[in-house]
């Protein structure tokens, strides 16, 4: 709990335009943001096994590994993991258009020796 006069500080300062240029400023760096991570409070050390019995459900099954082509490097699959999910209904993978977009972009722009 706080004063009201310490409220009213509080409330000045929010709308002075320092806080305003700061605000906008984070909504323009919030929009920049390529898909939302899905790997919880583990982060990429408890999803590695999650996503090696994964590969493993997918040779065993003889499916196609949605995430084979992201392999060459660690980083962009990663990246293209941390950021998809299996459909609940379809059990399909799903990976954000826009995050296919991005690592499409990125390999693209890699050497071929970094690729192969």
């Amino acid at each position: 709990m706080i004063d009201e006069a310490t409220y009213n500080l509080f409330k000045a300062r929010c709308e002075s335009e320092a806080a305003k240029a700061a605000s906008a400023k984070g909504k323009a760096m919030r929009s920049q943001v390529i898909g939302n991570h899905r790997l919880g409070a583990g982060g990429y050390r408890s999803s590695k096994p999650k996503w090696e019995k994964e590969d493993a459900e997918f040779i065993a099954a003889g499916q196609p590994n949605p995430y084979e082509k992201y392999k060459g490097d660690p980083q962009i699959e990663y990246f293209v993991r941390a950021r998809s999910y299996k459909d609940k209904e379809t059990s399909n993978i799903v990976i954000d258009p826009k995050v296919q977009e991005f690592t499409t972009a990125v390999v693209s722009s890699l050497p071929r020796d970094l690729v192969d």
